[in-house]
């Protein structure tokens, strides 16, 4: 989780050096990569043995405020993370897993992948 958002921090540096260059079109791509959320949160804490440690939980609370830079529900993912009361991943039924992710990616359609 900890590299995920360092790489995330270095990309970040390259943006306002290309930015500070007047570099716009590699500022551009560097952004749009920015722009994506990082896989390794929340998903890193739906791994995490319950209760999470207060510094986890601080952290998360201040990536929660990147909602609307990261946008696609990252503040909702990182929500439901801090309200598991155990560890979500990996999942006791896969089957169910899969049908879950399914309904999120379809706008909560009840049709199985």
């Amino acid at each position: 989780m900890v590299d995920g958002l360092r790489k995330r921090m270095d990309g970040l540096a390259q943006y306002v050096g290309f930015m500070a260059l007047g570099l716009e079109n590699q500022a551009a791509r560097e952004r749009a990569l920015l722009r994506h959320a990082p896989l390794s949160v929340p998903s890193g804490v739906d791994r995490m043995a319950r209760p999470l440690g207060e510094d986890t939980v601080r952290a998360m609370r201040l990536l929660r405020e990147l909602d609307t830079f990261f946008g696609d529900g990252f503040a909702d993912r990182i929500d439901r993370a801090l309200a598991a009361p155990e560890a979500t991943y990996p999942p006791a039924d896969w089957d169910a897993y899969a049908k879950e992710l399914w309904r999120e990616a379809n706008g909560g359609a009840d049709v199985t992948p």
